[in-house]
């Protein structure tokens, strides 16, 4: 339904499923229901209230697959680019295959202008990977002035979304 462009339609029944089901839920039940809502509030371009969510999830359930990145994408929407960027950073660390990261952390180093090239930070196998290209294009972008002001929105609100 979000990505069927019924962003709010869903967001309604993702709610009413929270409130009804909550206590019942597991704690992975809780964690998709959140994921959900985040990915609806973040189509409807409520950034700062997807973030939020998505830190919520990752405390609801750490041990999720997905947990740690939608965390790393929570503080990049909430601009806290330096603790996306470190958890992305560990991420790439403990293995050099994850794409959703690199890009992550590729866009949490945006607004940091001593980067010249931020993808040099990601594992070589990486950079071609559409996430890694997408946040390098947005990177680029930020560092043109077209009307006089660079743009620091995140790559994630059109190109990537949150995972379940």
């Amino acid at each position: 339904m979000i990505d069927e462009g019924h962003a709010r339609a869903a967001l309604t029944q993702l709610l009413k499923l929270r409130n009804d089901e909550w206590a019942n839920a597991t704690r992975s039940e809780r964690y998709r229901i959140l994921v959900s809502i985040a990915s609806a509030k973040l189509k409807l371009g409520k950034y700062d209230e997807a973030g939020t969510i998505l830190l919520d999830a990752y405390a609801e359930c750490p041990e999720h697959k997905n947990a740690q990145i939608n965390r790393a994408k929570g503080y990049l929407l909430k601009n806290d680019h330096n603790e996306a960027a470190n958890l992305a950073r560990e991420m790439l660390a403990h293995t050099d295959t994850n794409a959703d990261a690199a890009g992550t952390l590729v866009q949490a180093v945006i607004a940091d202008r001593t980067y010249d090239d931020p993808v040099s930070q990601v594992p070589e196998a990486l950079r071609e990977t559409e996430e890694v290209l997408i946040a390098r294009v947005c990177f680029l972008r930020s560092r043109t002035t077209l009307v006089g002001q660079p743009s620091h929105k995140p790559a994630l609100k059109s190109s990537q979304k949150v995972g379940y």
